[in-house]
């Protein structure tokens, strides 16, 4: 078993800036031996012959038809915000120097 210390914990929780109880250190340092313990029993499984991949999706997945189809009626679906203009939905401004 991969073992994490308590040292090593706190070390990572102060670069994240992280303030951890001790239960929760102790919590963490068990669950991240396990993970290590789990990586480390996968990376002892012979993948020899296996071939690489770069994404689960072998590509060949069944896909519907792109169709043009009728869509939700505008009015209705704004007058269901509680913002808007009589063409989009409005939001807060969330980037700084927005006046939205």
């Amino acid at each position: 078993m991969s073992t994490v210390t308590e040292d090593e914990i706190r070390s990572l929780a102060r670069l994240a800036r992280l303030a951890l109880s001790d239960e929760e250190v102790r919590a963490l340092q068990t669950d991240l031996s396990s993970i290590l313990t789990h990586m480390q029993a996968l990376a002892e499984v012979d993948t020899e012959g296996v071939e690489a991949m770069t994404h689960v999706m072998l590509g060949n997945e069944a896909l519907r038809a792109d169709r043009v189809a009728p869509s939700l009626d505008r009015e209705r679906v704004l007058s269901a915000s509680p913002r808007h203009d009589h063409e989009h939905f409005s939001v807060p401004a969330i980037l700084p120097g927005s006046n939205s």
